[in-house]
């Protein structure tokens, strides 16, 4: 089994995610956030989230936002294709609100995969850096599904390929400032 540094197991339920401190993984093939169960609420970081695989891969569902604050930082070193991403929303999986970055978000393949099939429900929103490596063949933000809200962006969205990759639609509006 993946060695993640936090799982959350398929039928677990909790109210809100919060982290403050650093959540790590040194397994190449794990998650430090592996949430395939609910989290009813937000999903709140403002520490460290490493890790040598991927940062936080939800399979489950996030019933509010997710926000990684100003003291946030989630990254990974992963280079393999579909693992190495700062966060990923699998297929399936869904966050019911907005998701919100002030911090880091940093993956080698890219900052952000919206793997699902189910649209993000609220707006996305970058203040901060959601980066994949300059260097490679990485997006900033990949959507397969779109987002119901709108998308706004006022910090840094970095891919060696491109910022942002969308294939699915965008309810609302495209603010870049």
């Amino acid at each position: 089994d993946a060695l993640h540094g936090v799982e959350l197991e398929a039928g677990v339920s909790v109210g809100e995610f919060v982290n403050t401190g650093s959540i790590t993984s040194f397994d190449p093939d794990a998650s430090a956030v592996y949430l395939a169960g609910t989290v009813t609420g937000d999903f709140r970081n403002s520490g460290l989230i490493d890790s040598a695989g991927t940062g936080v891969y939800i399979l489950g569902t996030v019933g509010g936002d997710f926000i990684n604050e100003a003291t946030g930082v989630i990254t990974t070193d992963s280079s393999e294709y579909l693992v190495g991403f700062g966060l990923v929303v699998d297929t399936g999986a869904s966050i019911g609100g907005d998701l919100i970055n002030h911090g880091l978000i940093y993956g080698a393949e890219g900052g952000v995969f919206l793997r699902t099939i189910t649209p993000l429900g609220g707006d996305f929103v970058n203040y901060g850096s959601i980066i994949g490596d300059p260097n490679d063949f990485s997006y900033g933000v990949v959507f397969l599904a779109g987002v119901d809200g709108n998308f706004y962006n006022s910090g840094e969205i970095i891919g060696g390929y491109g910022g942002v990759l969308s294939l699915g639609g965008l309810a609302g509006d495209v603010v870049n400032s």
